[in-house]
């Protein structure tokens, strides 16, 4: 390979990554006012299920979903998502704000899904969220991670190890949460 040919390289890696690291950090910096478009992700986020009397899971809930679940009981929600990771951060900042508006009470614990349960962080925010339940007297908690699947897997899993004779996990719809709530 030329040396000429070598520089062009190297000065091309260099603008493009003077432009497109920044380019990429600002969008993720932003993620919370883009994220409502991006349809192909929103089919990744698994259903809003009823694990127990006491706790429904499922994926990040807009404002509609916020309502239904008011509505079928739910007093607080849970979010397992992690302010450290900037595409989460603007997501906890405007679900607290939903929250407070409904009158819902916010709790963050958060979890890291690449991370076994027994690791610090996660550990810390299962035992948070045993007490929180242990405590919560009136009304349901939702607990959710962005897509409703892996940080919420280690709670159903957890839900599971301390009442083994539960009932199955049911998915609950729109509908469902509507009939829940109808006096």
């Amino acid at each position: 390979m030329s040396m000429t040919r070598f520089a062009r390289m190297v000065v091309l890696a260099a603008v493009l990554l003077v432009f497109l690291i920044p380019l990429a950090w600002t969008a993720l910096a932003f993620f919370d006012r883009f994220e409502q478009y991006l349809f192909p992700l929103h089919w990744l986020q698994d259903k809003v299920r009823v694990v127990s009397a006491q706790v429904i899971v499922g994926p990040y809930p807009d404002d509609q979903r916020l309502r239904q679940l008011k509505a079928a009981g739910v007093t607080s929600v849970v979010t397992l998502m992690n302010a450290r990771l900037i595409y989460e951060d603007g997501l906890i900042a405007r679900e607290k704000r939903e929250e407070e508006t409904l009158g819902l009470r916010f709790h963050n614990f958060p979890m890291d899904s690449s991370q076994p349960a027994a690791s610090p962080l996660n550990d810390t925010a299962l035992r948070r969220l045993r007490t929180l339940l242990a405590l919560h007297e009136t009304g349901k908690v939702y607990v959710h991670c962005y897509l409703g699947k892996h940080r919420v897997g280690y709670v159903v899993a957890m839900l599971a190890a301390q009442a083994p004779d539960r009932a199955p996990m049911t998915p609950i719809g729109a509908a469902a949460m509507r009939a829940a709530s109808a006096p």
